[in-house]
């Protein structure tokens, strides 16, 4: 290798499958700072994941373990992070969210 020739850097892929969930929000704080440390050396490519595809049933928002999951999980992982978060009222299915977010990318967005 020429002493003045350009040092090839290895690129990391990080490749995430993720659903509209708190818990998959609640990194990005995480991956915002991997990419800041790293920098071009590391490329995040997000994947779409539908955890509940139709017939699976919906959770019920107001479900004992959802409200449980939220106090002790989801709410000091946001404060933690620096971030304010807010139980949603409804579990929605997130297939129009994909198929949205892919029809932006495809056009440029």
């Amino acid at each position: 290798m020429a002493a003045n020739s350009a040092r090839s850097l290895s690129l990391l892929y990080v490749d995430i499958l993720s659903d509209l969930c708190p818990f998959c929000y609640l990194e990005t704080p995480v991956l915002d700072q991997l990419c800041s440390a790293y920098g071009e050396a590391v490329e995040i490519r997000w994947h779409a994941f539908e955890l509940r595809p139709k017939p699976t049933p919906l959770l019920d928002p107001n479900s004992e373990t959802i409200v449980n999951s939220w106090e002790n999980s989801v709410q000091p992982l946001a404060a933690e992070r620096g971030l304010t978060m807010r139980m949603p009222p409804v579990a929605p299915r997130s297939r129009k969210a994909f198929e949205t977010a892919m029809f932006a990318r495809e056009s440029g967005c």
